[in-house]
C-alpha cells in the first residue's frame, strides 16, 4: 500500500489531490489503467504535474530537442528536470469521465460558437479558415 505523504493544491479553485510515496511496479499499473481507459489530452503548467501523468505527445526543449517521447510516465525527478530547463507546460492524458451526451452538446455548442463568430458572407480563404478550426475543436471535444 503507497503511503500518503500530503495533499498538493490543484488549480484556482482549491481542489487537493493526495501526494503519494509510489511503491515499485505501482507506475506501470497506472499507465496500464490510464491506457486501458478513454483519456482526453490537455496542456497542464509544470505546478500541476503529478507523477503518473501520462505525456500525451513529445516534450521538445526550447531549440527543439526531444526532452520525453510521447507515452512516457512521468516520475519526479522528470518533472523536476523540466523544472529546470523552464518548460512551461506539459500535454498530458487525463481520465475522460463525460458520457456520449455530454460529448454531443459541448460539440453542439462549439459548433454554434464557430458559426457567430464566422457569420456573415466571407472569403473562401475564410470558409477554409472556419471548416479547419471546426475540424480542430470536433477533434479535442470528441
Amino acid at each position: 500500500m503507497a503511503n500518503l505523504l500530503g495533499w498538493r493544491r490543484m488549480g484556482r479553485n482549491g481542489i487537493c489531490a493526495p501526494l503519494f510515496l509510489v511503491p515499485p511496479g505501482a507506475t506501470e499499473v497506472m499507465a496500464e489503467w490510464q491506457h486501458a481507459m478513454k483519456t482526453r489530452s490537455f496542456y497542464l503548467p509544470l505546478g500541476r504535474l503529478l507523477p503518473g501523468m501520462i505525456a500525451a505527445a513529445d516534450i521538445l526543449g526550447k531549440q527543439g530537442e526531444k526532452l520525453l517521447p510521447a507515452d512516457c510516465i512521468l516520475d519526479e525527478p522528470q518533472i523536476e528536470r523540466l523544472r529546470r530547463r523552464a518548460i512551461r507546460s506539459v500535454l498530458v492524458k487525463l481520465p475522460d469521465e463525460r458520457d456520449d451526451e455530454t460529448i454531443r452538446r459541448e460539440t453542439e455548442a462549439a459548433e454554434r460558437r464557430l458559426a457567430h463568430i464566422f457569420r456573415g458572407a466571407g472569403s473562401d480563404a475564410r470558409a477554409d479558415l472556419y471548416r479547419a478550426v471546426a475540424a480542430y475543436r470536433r477533434k479535442q471535444l470528441a
